[in-house]
């Protein structure tokens, strides 16, 4: 290494630090591309991968203010927004997912999009915005995108909230079977629709279901005062 001269040496750096990247041996990848200094011509290279790995430890300060530096590189500006959009909705930020989320969807590749769309849906859902929710979450699945029991629990609250309950019992019934608050947060709502459309007996199930679980207790004990209801009008 002492033999190199200083251009080769941030050659060597940037390839060892990749090899490191790529087996996932991000401690060794730091090691190597923190030598790289700014004035570099590999310099974005560098921040790139050192921001990339921040981001997969959590360290969004660290992650945005690399990406941030890396919209005015040629070689990587066209990704950024995607990454910095990523960091404000695990971050928590919905409000600037939503405000900058429709404009990236234009500019940006077909996966991206796809993605893009997921975190819109759940943004718009957690901004208690259910219409919006609605409209992006359909978006994502039209476009191909997978849905799972978070997606389809989504989907189903949210129609609920918007009294569609005939249209909310598909997927809320995706979502109910295993043992966690997702599946008795699910069927008390699931239980609420069927009652709503006049299926009492589905509702006395699925309010049995919401109240065996110890997971919100408040549910539970609603859920079971409204099966006993049910028990009683059956």
């Amino acid at each position: 290494y002492r033999t190199l001269t200083p251009t080769q040496r941030d050659q060597y750096d940037l390839r060892m630090g990749y090899i490191a990247f790529m087996r996932n041996d991000y401690d060794d990848a730091e090691r190597y591309l923190a030598r790289i200094v700014s004035k570099s011509d590999y310099a974005d290279h560098a921040t790139y991968y050192r921001s990339y790995m921040a981001y997969t430890r959590g360290e969004y300060d660290v992650a945005r203010n690399g990406f941030s530096s890396l919209q005015q590189s040629a070689l990587y500006r066209d990704l950024m927004p995607y990454y910095i959009m990523q960091i404000d909705f695990r971050s928590g930020d919905y409000r600037a997912v939503v405000n900058s989320g429709d404009a990236l969807i234009e500019n940006t590749t077909t996966e991206q999009a796809l993605q893009i769309r997921r975190m819109m849906a759940e943004s718009w859902f957690q901004l208690e915005d259910y219409t919006s929710t609605v409209n992006y979450i359909n978006a994502y699945r039209s476009a191909g995108g997978e849905m799972g029991r978070l997606e389809n629990y989504i989907l189903g609250y949210s129609l609920h909230r918007q009294t569609l309950y005939e249209d909310a019992i598909g997927p809320l019934r995706e979502v109910c079977g295993a043992d966690d608050m997702l599946t008795q947060n699910a069927s008390y709502h699931l239980a609420d629709c069927y009652l709503r459309t006049g299926d009492k007996t589905n509702a006395m199930h699925s309010f049995a279901m919401a109240s065996t679980a110890t997971y919100d207790t408040a549910i539970a004990e609603d859920a079971l005062f409204n099966y006993g209801k049910l028990q009683y009008e059956l």
